[in-house]
């Protein structure tokens, strides 16, 4: 499970084993923010973090391993704006207003 958002989803696992990774930095987060998902983050059998430094007082173990991005992936390159527009036009996503985008790998 990646990032806080769906860290309740936990909740429905059922023999598997669930780890949870967090990238945000959490060296100073708000306490009640941190008391709210503390109970969530315990119920996975590990988390990761990007750096030591957010490591937090958990039930659970916890790893560090710094994020990897492949430049020369081709997920990672540059394409034109005639093909940005093909992409956006063959899902009906208007080109009028601003985007707001997240990529993640391919499947």
């Amino acid at each position: 499970m990646h990032d806080p958002q769906p860290l309740p989803l936990v909740e429905l696992r059922q023999q598997q084993r669930w780890i949870w990774c967090c990238h945000i930095d959490l060296s100073a987060p708000h306490p009640d923010v941190s008391s709210y998902l503390a109970p969530s983050v315990d119920r996975y059998d590990a988390a990761v973090f990007s750096l030591s430094e957010y490591a937090r007082p958990l039930a659970v173990p916890q790893r560090f391993i710094m994020p990897a991005i492949d430049p020369f992936s081709l997920i990672n390159q540059e394409i034109s704006r005639g093909e940005s527009r093909q992409h956006l036009g063959r899902y009906g996503i208007p080109t009028d207003l601003p985007l707001v985008v997240q990529a993640g790998p391919p499947k």
